[in-house]
């Protein structure tokens, strides 16, 4: 159950580090009275969309970005948990860190990875989200490092959308969208956006909601929006649900960079190959140790046909005739054979005269 929830909570801090708030806001103690038709048309939330908008075109033209969540959550008394997610990102590759700690307690960190159209992965992390339990196994079958990572094209549950067409995009959305669920039975407030003398180049936008979620009851949410020159730099958010306890915070920033570029794994996998090891290993060996037994079997018949005893040599001879690779061992050969990249072994060895044939 707290795992679950720690997920939640992670998946919130990415979603709201991509700005797609969840909610919106809770306008300074504003009642929610309006329906979504009403506040789509109001000239507050007409306003935040065109700042939204403009956002979104202004750093779609940056060449990369920095966008850091705080998130503190509970679901009521004794489960805590604290998150903080750094996603770096350009137009081809994305880096997300995360740091979670539940109920105080020390915390753990989590990287992952998106680059040329897969997520990339630790190994803990692929074999706790994929259920993947034999990595290592299949890293070794593949001769592949054993830090290696694993790249996968889909992300599972749990695992925020990190692809850099979806974190630019993301950055001119209103909050709206992932309320779809609860829309029609939704009330909010009006968006109120302020500027002092004092920072003049400083707009404060908020707006709110409340809505009757199952399992949850009533759910309040309060949205802070700041844009700097007209461009969202900050956003705050906070979500109260009666009866059940739930409580989240959280916090976003977001800036241009210039010239970020990914340290990425020295050695990745695909999830597909990492699936794939065992059976095609199985395969491989199956394949080559029915050579091997025919080659022996064939050997050995000769052999007793002319009352002589298997040599290397006849047993070269036979292994080059069906054209199977070949290394030379001792007493014998190693052959080989593969099934998509992975390899089979069998040994042909001559003992006593006779030929005899082993997977090695």
């Amino acid at each position: 159950m707290i795992k679950k929830f720690v997920a939640t909570v992670a998946t919130l801090a990415l979603a709201g580090s991509v700005l797609s708030v969840s909610t919106p806001a809770n306008a300074a103690g504003a009642t929610p009275t309006l329906t979504y038709s009403d506040l789509i048309q109001s000239p507050g939330f007409q306003h935040v969309a065109a700042l939204s908008a403009a956002s979104q075109t202004a750093f779609s033209k940056a060449d990369s970005m920095l966008v850091t969540s705080v998130v503190h959550a509970t679901t009521g008394p004794g489960t805590t948990a604290d998150v903080t997610v750094d996603v770096r990102t350009n137009h081809s590759s994305a880096v997300s860190t995360t740091l979670t700690s539940v109920n105080g307690g020390k915390a753990t960190a989590s990287t992952y990875y998106f680059e040329s159209g897969a997520y990339i992965f630790d190994q803990k992390t692929y074999a706790s989200k994929f259920g993947q339990t034999n990595v290592a196994n299949s890293l070794k079958i593949l001769n592949k490092p054993s830090n290696s990572f694993i790249s996968s094209p889909t992300a599972p549950a749990g695992i925020a959308n990190i692809n850099p067409a979806y974190l630019f995009e993301s950055t001119g959305q209103n909050g709206i969208t992932s309320l779809s669920n609860y829309l029609g039975s939704m009330l909010f407030s009006d968006a109120v956006c302020v500027t002092t003398f004092l920072t003049p180049n400083t707009e404060l936008c908020t707006y709110s909601a409340s809505v009757s979620v199952p399992s949850m009851g009533s759910l309040l949410v309060d949205v802070a929006l700041t844009y700097e020159a007209g461009l969202l730099s900050t956003m705050s958010v906070s979500e109260t649900s009666d009866p059940s306890g739930f409580e989240l915070t959280m916090s976003t920033a977001i800036k241009e960079l210039s010239g970020w570029a990914p340290a990425l794994p020295a050695s990745v996998v695909s999830a597909d190959s990492v699936k794939t090891a065992a059976p095609n290993l199985k395969n491989a060996q199956d394949m080559v140790i029915a050579m091997a037994k025919s080659i022996a079997n064939s050997s050995n018949a000769d052999s007793k046909k002319a009352k002589k005893p298997v040599t290397l040599g006849t047993l070269k001879t036979l292994i080059k005739h069906v054209g199977q690779r070949y290394s030379t061992i001792k007493n014998g050969f190693k052959l080989k054979s593969d099934t998509i990249g992975v390899v089979g072994f069998a040994c042909l060895t001559v003992v006593n005269g006779k030929a005899n044939a082993k997977i090695c």
